[in-house]
Order: structure tokens, then C-alpha cells, then sequence
């Protein structure tokens, strides 16, 4: 970790690699319900959306899982099946251990400093280690009939997974465009930006691509009050020793959605559509 760190200040300046927007605090309340949509993600191996799409992705999740348990419910429910073994196991306890003591720092950390709201990334290194903790437990404490039964419903959501996730999703997204074509695009787009600048409602592959381009956008929410005006958004980014640097707006913005950002924001946004697409200078 300390090599990576290392490497991205060498290459760029900053520990993580780029420039971090300035923090907001996150009310206990909305922190709590960001950590059940998160572990509710979590548990979704078919989507990573927290959102109504996620939730059907849930259901027919719970819907393979109980129409396998009730087609091998002889096999499940036979107690002949399963080891009585009073030993402790070291690999799935030290596996249970580690993923639960990530999870309760991570928690803690991101619930008493509320740096952010709480996102299923951050967790998933802690979940991978609690699933492995318990996949060895499932697989010492049965006989060989239980555990196939298990692994066939793990298999059967890894496909859909991944069926869901990258040619379905990916093609919807990226239009079926390749990578390598979506980074000559991406490339050639911001060739007119300088190094140094800010870029805001740009596209995600510049963080990659462009390390030496800030991106940056209001804050938005559900909530009217946490949004952010256009004129806070300004002031904000030009405070963080910003003030030398070119601000540039993307015209049509990557990921806008007018319903979640301060209406003088939409209006700001509005006010360039119908100018040719590429880039607005703001300063």
C-alpha cells in the first residue's frame, strides 16, 4: 500500500493520485441509511445499484436461492448430511475475523469523522473476506451432496452476474464501442483542455487518462437543501488554490441529471446546450 501511494505522488503530485474534492459532513441519520443500502448491495451479487433496479436484481436473487434450496430440500434438510464437528476451524476464523474487523473500522471511520457517505466499494474488501470465511465453513461442516448444491447456486449467480454486468451493461453504456475506441475518443476530445485545468461534468476515463485534469461537479441530492448553487460551486473550487486555473464546463455534461442538482445549476447548464458542443471556458 505504501509502494502505491508512493508511486501515484511520484507520477502526479498527490497520494491517491489526483486532487480530492473538498469533504462534506453527512447527518447520522442519512449515514445510516447509506450503510443498509450499502450491506443490501453487498449482499446483491447481481447488481451494484442501491436503487429499484437493485432491488428486483434482490428478489430474483432470493428467488434462485429458494428454488434451489426446494428442489434439493431432501438433500438440505437431512441432518445426515452434516458434520458434527466441535473443533474450530483456523482458515474460516481467521477469514470471519479480519473481513468483520474491516468492516467495524471502516464503519467507524467514515461514521464518526462523516467524511462522506458510506459507498459499497468500500466494503467490498471485508465482504470478499467473510464470503470465503464462509464458503470454507459451509464446505469442512457438509458432505459433498450439500456442499454441490451450494456451489451450483453460486455458479448460477456468477453467470447472471456477469452476464448482467459486462456484455449487457457495458453494451447499453458504451454503445458496444471497444475500449481502446472509447480512450482514442476520449482523448481526442480533451486534447484542446491545457494541463493544470478544471473540467466539470467531464467524463470518469479522465482520471485515468488526464491526471493532470481536475474533475469537478456541484454537489447534488435528492434533498433540495444539500444541494449545492452553481455560485457556492465556483467559490468552493477556486478556494482550493484553484484560483490560477482554467475552469472548463463540458457541453453536453457527462452524468447530469437536472432533477438532483440545485436548479441555478440546471439553469447554468441550460444556458449552454444550444451552443456547439466541446467545451465552455467559465474564466
Amino acid at each position: 500500500i505504501g509502494l502505491y501511494l508512493f508511486n501515484n505522488y511520484l507520477k502526479t503530485g498527490y497520494l491517491t493520485g489526483m486532487l480530492r474534492n473538498t469533504p462534506r459532513e453527512v447527518p447520522v441519520a442519512d449515514y445510516i441509511f447509506s450503510l443498509i443500502k450499502t450491506i443490501a448491495t453487498e449482499l446483491n451479487f447481481l447488481s451494484n445499484n442501491p436503487g429499484l433496479s437493485g432491488l428486483a436484481f434482490l428478489l430474483l436473487e432470493a428467488v434462485i436461492f429458494a428454488a434451489l434450496i426446494y428442489r434439493n430440500r431432501e438433500i438440505i434438510f437431512d441432518k445426515a448430511n452434516y458434520i458434527s464437528d466441535k473443533n474450530i476451524h483456523s482458515l474460516s476464523l481467521v477469514f470471519l475475523l479480519v473481513g468483520i474487523s474491516y468492516y467495524l473500522i471502516i464503519i467507524f471511520i467514515y461514521g464518526m469523522l462523516q467524511i462522506t457517505a458510506l459507498g459499497y466499494r468500500e466494503l467490498a474488501p471485508g465482504t470478499l473476506l467473510i464470503f470465503i470465511a464462509l464458503i470454507n465453513y459451509i464446505e469442512i461442516r457438509t458432505h459433498k451432496n450439500v456442499f454441490t448444491v451450494f456451489r451450483r447456486a453460486l455458479i448460477s449467480l456468477s453467470v447472471l452476474s456477469w452476464l448482467a454486468t459486462v456484455p449487457v451493461k457495458t453494451y447499453i453504456k458504451y454503445g458496444g464501442a471497444s475500449y481502446h475506441a472509447t480512450v482514442d475518443d476520449v482523448s481526442k476530445k480533451y486534447s484542446i483542455v491545457p494541463p493544470n485545468s478544471i473540467v466539470v461534468f467531464g467524463i470518469n476515463h479522465l482520471r485515468y487518462l488526464r491526471t493532470d485534469i481536475e474533475l469537478r461537479r456541484p454537489y447534488s441530492s435528492n434533498k433540495p437543501e444539500e444541494r449545492e448553487s452553481w455560485s457556492n460551486f465556483i467559490d468552493r473550487i477556486q478556494q482550493n488554490n484553484t484560483a490560477d486555473k482554467d475552469i472548463y464546463l463540458v457541453i453536453p455534461p457527462e452524468k447530469f441529471y437536472s432533477d438532483t442538482f440545485d436548479s441555478s445549476v440546471a439553469s447554468e447548464v441550460e444556458k449552454h446546450l444550444q451552443e456547439p458542443g466541446g467545451f465552455i471556458k467559465l474564466n
